[in-house]
């Protein structure tokens, strides 16, 4: 049985995650079974602070989004800066 290395992606967004095999077919000897969300071809290198993303037909190269901020402290709030309460109208 043959095997060769494939790359796969995330089906939603397309970005590289890794590598795995595909088996020759055994009943179509030259065709391998291809793993779901992979492609044969191969991504470029990809430099620390890119990632890859696959398109359908080539990848291409991204800088990897930077993370949201931490959360600051909380902070003491005024009379003037906290929520206002909405008084109940009776009619």
């Amino acid at each position: 049985m043959k095997f060769k290395t494939v790359f796969c992606y995330n089906l939603s967004s397309g970005i590289f995650i890794g590598t795995d095999k595909a088996q020759e077919s055994p009943r179509r000897p030259g065709e391998f079974l291809m793993p779901k969300n992979s492609t044969e071809v191969a991504p470029p290198e990809i430099p620390e602070g890119k990632l890859a993303r696959w398109s359908g037909s080539e990848w291409t190269l991204e800088d990897i989004p930077a993370p949201p901020p931490e959360p600051s402290e909380e902070k003491d709030v005024t009379p003037e800066e906290g929520l206002m309460i909405e008084e109940e109208v009776t009619e």
